[in-house]
Formats: structure tokens, sequence, C-alpha cells
């Protein structure tokens, strides 16, 4: 096992001041500055196995019990004396020259360097299967791509049990020396895409090496589609799960067994996919197996086992540009403090030096997940610093948004002493972050709400208009106009969303504004005052849910009088489009509709070139190998090589409709029609965010999302903030709302028809 060096998280409960002095936000600052250097540009084997979501409370913990400027720079150098030992912190007073004697203290025989070489960021970022990549130089790693947890289940139509009671129970036991545990787990899928009941004994996992029952109790919702059950072990080690059984109750009544596929094993194996209800398992590293070893009753069990998945990736350079050996970064932290940061560090046997015993991380089973809540203050402002190092080091449009990260910092930090829940952390954090102006960027967090009413708005003429009323009941028409939403002006409660979304442009602000002002908690109410009248309506539906919205009303294709066709590229698949290409030869004009997002269809572009398409960097991603983007010379190009194909559909006249609402896929796309002239553009102007997402994780399952690349137009200018510009601009308006006309498509129709 990993040794722990540094003490379990223990909260202090402060007292929150109104104003919290500037010295101990400038120590907290002085931190931030730290944290983003060694975590991202000094390569040592600890630095890169340390849990840099726990490090950031233990920093923040630390830093806040001081007074004095001399008492930061020792408890610095404490704090990062296990895991950057050549790190060093003093006071900026004092002129220190940096002993390079510490690089290789024992004098070994080396001449190989490490160095972190970024193309974006993907260390400690959420998903690895970006196009984004961190490297440590010349040292082999062992990439681990075994599965989180092992899972044996089952899945069941659930529309007989639909409002029943029900039991779900199994024996379990650990198999000796297990570092992980068992988890029995219990989910219903409901028909109109709403979360149901899930429960998967989180709270109380499974430790036992010694046979016992465990249970779990609920009900199956009424619009209950499929039950799914099952076991898991998550984390090394192997379980054994035997006798699972499942009883239901209706109306309180006596319990009735709901006969299994094979209950207890003794039948058949476990299989790889569902088929009809049996039991079936499969994830990277782990082994699923009947045997008869061990058993809770009968012959038969099944037991889980991890082995584990890896592959060794050599640590071949990502691009030209290096680091060299004892290159020492020194910046002020603050104006009182100076960091003296290696850049590179020797190697000897593919370990970096100076070697100081065990590799340290925090065990996060020794840090309970109450004490990493958001609603306590050191987690708060470890997330912010978190957050900040990111951005500063790794987001390529800050100079072009003009954010102010220093004063933003300070405003987070300030604004976290007196934020109380989760839902407050998420504000500020969006406060933060909105001087970004990148539409991609989002904050997610355990107090999200994603539940909106029966209708939809939008701000139009200067006023909240109601779009769409999905609810017929609701006496609420059509091109209302909202004068008041929970007794405050429209135009008030509208513009604290504007303030919170991120985006490039007023337009797209204005799109998220329109869908996330609608959100809060599942059954609360939201009232909406229109002509002097108040009505009160029940957030009943989650609004992403994409199985809610009625298909059979969205229209895919249409051939429109005069020859004209209508694609609506929203919706329609790529294998629809090839089955309509005779229709679409045939046409004299065709209206492609992009005004949201294309489903995986732009294909279709190669039918509207003449000639290869060559743009090969038009997608560029920043690769870094200094803090603070400084010294920035190289980036990693991509495009698409799309190649014309036939039958040939720009002979004839094409239109394109789009939005402030398409944003980047749909910017790719429309990024091709205006560059190589593909047809006219009628709409708005896109949301002029592109490039993919990058995610991180933050203490408390604090989710951030942004931009990690650069995206030109075929100009050779950046689409960030420009987005792709019509030729021909529309816009809705209060009347075309009240009379139920797509304005849009009139105008995209009109210009099909002019000679």
């Amino acid at each position: 096992m990993k040794r722990l060096l540094f003490p379990v998280l223990c909260f202090i409960a402060f007292i929150i001041p109104k104003h919290v002095h500037s010295q101990e936000i400038g120590k907290l600052k002085a931190f931030a500055e730290s944290y983003g250097y060694v975590k991202y540009f000094h390569p040592s084997d600890q630095a890169y196995e340390l849990d840099w979501n726990s490090f950031a409370i233990y920093g923040v913990q630390e830093l806040l019990e001081l007074d004095s400027d001399e008492e930061v720079v020792e408890k610095l150098n404490e704090i990062y004396s296990p895991i950057a030992p050549t790190v060093q912190f003093y006071l900026a007073s004092k002129e220190v020259p940096f002993d390079k004697q510490i690089l290789n203290p024992n004098q070994l025989k080396t001449n190989d360097v490490t160095y972190w070489q970024h193309q974006g960021v993907s260390f400690g970022m959420l998903d690895q299967k970006t196009p984004y990549t961190s490297r440590r130089v010349n040292i082999d790693k062992e990439i681990d791509e075994s599965a989180k947890f092992g899972n044996i289940m089952k899945t069941m139509d659930a529309t007989p049990y639909q409002g029943m009671d029900f039991v779900f129970s199994a024996a379990i036991k650990m198999e000796d020396n297990s570092s992980g545990v068992g988890q029995l787990w219990f989910r219903v899928d409901r028909s109109d895409g709403k979360r149901g009941f899930f429960e998967n004994m989180r709270a109380n996992p499974i430790r036992s090496t010694k046979w016992a029952e465990y249970q779990i109790k609920g009900t199956i919702d009424e619009a209950a589609e499929r039950i799914n059950f099952g076991c898991f072990l998550n984390g090394e080690g192997a379980l054994y799960f035997d006798e699972p059984v499942l009883k239901v109750s209706e109306n309180g009544g006596d319990w009735e067994v709901v006969e299994l596929d094979n209950p207890g094993f003794e039948e058949k194996g476990i299989g790889k996919k569902p088929k009809g209800e049996n039991w079936f398992a499969s994830a990277l590293g782990y082994d699923f197996k009947v045997v008869n070893e061990e058993t809770y009753a009968g012959e038969k069990s099944a037991k889980i086992t991890f082995e584990g998945l890896s592959y060794t990736e050599k640590g071949k350079p990502l691009f030209d540009e290096k680091i060299e050996a004892e290159e020492i970064f020194e910046s002020k932290l603050s104006e009182s403090i100076t960091a003296q940061i290696p850049l590179s560090l020797y190697l000897h046997e593919n370990q970096t030096l100076p070697k100081v015993g065990s590799i340290i991380t925090f065990n996060e089973t020794l840090i309970p997940l109450k004490e990493k809540s958001s609603e306590d203050l050191p987690v708060r402002l470890a997330n912010v610093i978190e957050l900040y190092a990111l951005i500063k080091h790794f987001y390529p449009y800050v100079e072009v948004s003009g954010a102010k990260l220093d004063l933003e910092l300070e405003k987070a930090l300030q604004k976290s002493y007196s934020d109380q829940t989760d839902e407050d952390h998420i504000k500020t954090l969006e406060a933060m972050t909105a001087p970004l102006n990148d539409g991609h960027i989002r904050v997610y967090g355990k107090s999200y709400q994603r539940h909106a009413p029966d209708i939809r708005w939008q701000w139009i003429e200067d006023q909240l208009v109601i779009t769409k009323v999905m609810d017929t009941s609701l006496t609420i028409s059509r091109g209302d106009v909202v004068e008041k939403v929970n007794s405050l002006p429209a135009e008030a409660y509208y513009t604290r969303f504007l303030e919170l979304a991120s985006a490039s442009t007023d337009l797209n602000k204005q799109y998220q504004a329109n869908t996330i002002s609608l959100l809060g908690k599942e059954g609360s109410n939201i009232a909406l005052t229109i002509e002097g009248k108040e009505h009160l309506l029940k957030r009943t539906h989650n609004i992403w849910d994409k199985n809610r919205e009625d298909k059979s009303s969205v229209v895919q294709f249409s051939s429109i009088e005069g020859g004209i066709s209508y694609v609506n590229l929203n919706v329609i698949s790529m294998d629809s489009i090839r089955s309509l290409l005779p229709k679409l030869e045939e046409s004299k004009a065709i209206i492609f509709d992009l005004r949201k997002y294309p489903n995986g269809n732009h294909e279709v572009i190669e039918y509207l070139l003449e000639e290869k398409d060559n743009n090969m960097n038009w997608m560029q991603i920043p690769e870094y190998i200094y803090p603070n983007q400084k010294g920035l010379k190289s980036f990693q190009e991509h495009g698409w090589g799309l190649k014309p194909s036939k039958p040939h559909l720009g002979d004839k006249k094409i239109i394109f409709i789009t939005s402030g609402e398409a944003i980047s896929y749909a910017e790719s796309f429309m990024g091709f029609v205006e560059g190589y002239d593909l047809g006219t553009i009628v709409g708005e102007s896109t949301a002029g965010t592109n490039g993919n997402v990058n995610t991180i994780v933050l203490n408390d399952n604090v989710y951030f999302s942004f931009t990690g690349m650069l995206v030109y137009k075929f100009d050779g200018e950046l689409l960030h903030g420009r987005g792709i510009t019509p030729d021909i601009y529309v816009q809705r308006t209060i009347a075309g709302v009240r009379a139920g006309n797509d304005e849009f498509l009139e105008k995209a129709i009109e210009l099909c028809r002019e000679e």
C-alpha cells in the first residue's frame, strides 16, 4: 500500500467575515500560483502520482492558519517538499540563487531528463479519449485500461411490477486480501426519461470476507420501463455473488418472489451481452465466471476477479520543442513571495531525481466523502484555486476574452467565504468563468437542476416571449409576453442568468439564458405574470430528456412546391440522406436546416464540394512546455480532409439556415459552407465557439468544461467571438411567434423561388 504522508483532512469551523482581509486572500492567491506551476510543469514522480484535488484542500487548510509572509514561505516549502523537493520558495526581498546540486545530490551518472509536454492538457482531466495529451517526456508509463468496476447484471421488463415495492437481496463475500469493495445495485429506467429509483450501496459497501446476505429495498416507479440490478466489484481483489432474489409486493400485500432465470448460477454461465433475461457481464480488466470453490447455497456461485489490463506507453516526445536540463522557472507568487521551479529533472532507472522514497498519494478511503463537501470553506477555496490554475495555463482564449484572471480569482476567493451551499459555490464558479466568453463552459454540481415547466421562451424584441406551450391545459399562449417572473420584472429575472452564462457572442449568451432561466428543482413552481395575471407553472420534466419530445412532429425531409427539398440536418441521419440522394439530385433547390446541432451527417458536405478539401489547419491544439502560456511556438493542426462525392448537388440553389444556437460541431459544418461558398446562409450568426471540450472534475464532484483548442474560419481569422455570419440576417418577431410562422424557413423558401 502506498504511504500516506499527509494527514487525513479535518475541517475547521470558520467564522465567516463580511469582508476577508487582503492578506488572507493574498496567501491563497500565492498558493493558487504555486499549485498550477507544480502540478502542470514540475515533472517529479511524486507530483505525478499525487491526488491533486485533495492536495488543494490540504494546502488551503495549512495556509489559512498562518499570519505572516515568513510563515507562508516556510509552509509552502514544507507542504511541497515531499512531492517536489527541488522546488524552492523564498521571500522576494531576498535574492536566493538556485542550488543546482539538489537536482542530483548523489551525483548519479545520467544525462537523461524529463519534462512536461502538453498538447492542450490531459493530466488530471476527466476523459482521456479527447485529442488532448499530456506527457512526461522520456518516462515510460504504465497505462491502466481497466474499468473502474466489474459488474454482473440482469435487465428485465418492468411493466408487470410498476408501482410495486421490492426487495433485491443476495449473498456476497469478499476474497481475502481484496482492497476493493462489493456493492449490490438496483436501477429503474422510466419510459418518460426521468431518473427512476437508484441505489448502489455507495454509502455502505461490502468488505467482509464472510458470507452474508445484503439487500436493497425500494419502490419501482409507476412509469418504469426496465429494471436493472446486479452486483459489482469496485476496485481490486475478488468477490463471490450467490442466491440473488427479487421480491415484489403490491399495495402492502404479501411478498411475491419474481422468477429469475438462472437465479443461483446453477444452470449455466454468465453471458457477455444481454440476451433475454440472462445474467451478463463485461468490463475491461475483470474476469467473470461461475465457480464451485465457494458457495452460499447450492453447488455454484458467480465470481468477479480483478485481473487488470494495462500497457506501457513510451515517453516519446509529443513535439520537437523541449526543455533543457537544469532549466529553472522563477516567478513571483505575490509581491512578497518568489518560487523557483525546475521544469526538467534528471532521470535514473526511469525515475526522477532526487529519489525520496515511496510515491505519495492521498488515499481516498482515508478522506471521508462528507469531508469533501462544497458546504465546507476549504473545499470551495480549493476548487476556485484548481480552476484558476487550469484556466491560466491551458484556456487558449484568455487574452482574446480580455478576462482579468487575477481579479476574477480574488473575487471568487472572497465570495467563497460567504457561500454556504453547493448552489452558492456553483454560482461563484460560474461568475468567475463567465468573463472567459467560452460557450462550452459549463459548471455542474450536485445541486444542478434540470427540470422545467411545459413551456419554452426566448428573448425577442427586448421582451421575454413564450415560444412554445407543450401542455394544452395551460392558460398560456404562444407569443405571450412575460411581464414578471417570481414577482421580479422579466428583464431583471432574465439578466441574472445572462450574467452567469459564458459565451463569446451576446446572441449565444441569450440562447443559453433561454434554457437555464427555466430550470429548477423537480416539482418546484415558477410564477409568470402575463397581462397582469399570474400563472403558476410546475417544473415537471427533465429539459434534456430527448425521449420526451414528440419525434413524429419533427420533419426530417419534405418536398416543397416548386421543386424545393427541405433537409433538417438537426435530426436526419446520414443513412437517410444517402437514401434521399435521387430526390435531392432532381430538386431545383435544397434548403439545409442547421439551427442547432448536426446528427452526425457532415458527410453531406462532400456532395456539395467541387474540389478536395485541403484546409488541414483550421483546428489547432496549442503545444505547451512553459507556464502562463508563454513562449508558445507550436500547434498540432487538424482538419477534416473531405473529398467530393457523387452525385454532385452543388449545381443547384443551396440555402443553409442557421442560428445563434448552432455551436461547435455545427460551426465546423457551417465553416465549410462559408469557406467554400457552398450555399447562401440565412438566419443568425452562429455561437462563435468551436473545438473539442475538455473537462475536469473538482472536489465534491463539481464538473467544469471548457474549449481546449483554437479554431479558425477559412479566411484565417479566429472563429471565437465571430461565428459564421449569415449572408441574409433573419430574426424572430413576436408577431411571427404568435402566428406560428417559421420566419427563417419562410425567408429560405423565398430565396429559392427567386429567379
